[in-house]
């Protein structure tokens, strides 16, 4: 779905690491940021997001992700994930929980944005 896909970050476009072989072709993410996001995606699905239900993304993200580029790269996943841009303030639980959704059954997305059923 993410084929040919690319991530804009630092003023500079990259190849959206968005699979195991993307991941390791990127120019975006370090050698020690790609290890650290596989063992993230790795682990992800046996994070109990429900013990994370009033921690906030950030404060999860700063206490568990070493690399200042996957913080970004994090949040930028549960952005999209969640529609939400409010770090601060989103339950990491919630986020995560949503993450793990979107990997294990994939999502569809309205052509066009969800403005285009308003408009219909």
């Amino acid at each position: 779905a993410y084929a040919g896909s690319v991530a804009l970050f630092q003023n500079r476009v990259f190849q959206l690491p968005a699979s195991p072989v993307s991941m390791f072709t990127t120019g975006m993410l370090s050698l020690a940021e790609k290890f650290e996001a596989i063992r993230f995606l790795a682990g992800l699905e046996h994070i109990n997001t429900e013990q994370l239900l009033g921690t906030s993304i950030q404060t999860w993200v700063d206490q568990h992700l070493k690399h200042t580029t996957m913080r970004e790269y994090l949040k930028a996943l549960l952005r999209l994930s969640t529609y939400s841009n409010a770090p601060e303030q989103t339950s990491a639980g919630v986020a995560l929980a949503q993450m793990k959704q979107g990997v294990k059954h994939n999502v569809l997305y309205l052509h066009n944005g969800w403005q285009s059923m308003v408009n219909s």
